[in-house]
């Protein structure tokens, strides 16, 4: 199968998918167990956190090799990858904590972006594809884009700051899981590596395509 079929099908499904497939319905979850256990609770903020660190676990890795770098300065690319990644994560968090939802339509603001996450899903998929022509400033952007809306999400379904610190820790933990697992594939012989990364994608245009079907949570 081809790149590009790949990910034209989950796309084309995103075009004529109902707002209404995508429920996050905010519960205003608090504590700092909640917090914690809420990115393990939903399909698509789990893997969009650890698709992130994979992504740049992939792009430090293959920067390292390709030029000598030292440990220090891959470590230095990815904590600025992971640095873009929580700022939209808490620009999306505080945009509906501050009342942001309330000068939209709460269901059409939930809805948009419940789409925005999916398509966050695929565009990760063909970023994976893709490492080898991107750096570290683009896999940053598209981190901070992708995790805005998964922000705004959170922020309608908890409350106070013991479940946004949990809610952090946990990302955190989850970030640093995909970045060895990016790290590892990188690592791999040059088709393994391509092979796994084609999986990588593969795994997040389905999983895209899932959520689309079945709504995310």
């Amino acid at each position: 199968m081809s790149h590009s079929r790949l990910l034209t099908a989950p796309a084309v499904a995103l075009l004529v998918t109902p707002l209404s497939a995508l429920a996050h319905d905010g519960h205003g979850a608090g504590g700092l167990a909640a917090g914690f256990a809420h990115p393990f609770t939903g399909l698509d903020h789990l893997l969009a956190i650890v698709a992130i660190g994979g992504l740049a676990g992939l792009l430090a890795r293959r920067q390292g090799l390709a030029s000598g770098l030292d440990r220090t300065a891959t470590l230095s690319s990815s904590t600025r990858i992971a640095m873009a990644a929580f700022l939209g994560l808490a620009a999306g968090i505080l945009a509906a904590v501050l009342g942001v939802r309330g000068l939209l339509d709460p269901v059409a603001s939930v809805g948009f972006a419940e789409q925005a996450v999916v398509i966050g899903l695929l565009a990760m998929a063909a970023m994976v594809l893709r490492i080898e022509r991107l750096n570290v400033a683009a896999v940053g952007i598209a981190a901070l884009l992708v995790l805005l809306p998964h922000g705004y999400l959170h922020g309608t379904e908890g409350s106070g700051a013991a479940f946004f610190l949990g809610l952090a820790l946990a990302s955190f933990a989850l970030f640093a899981l995909g970045l060895l697992v990016g790290r590892g594939v990188a690592q791999l012989p040059l088709a393994r590596a391509r092979s796994a990364r084609l999986l990588m994608a593969g795994s997040l245009a389905a999983c895209s395509g899932w959520l689309m079907a079945f709504g995310a949570s």
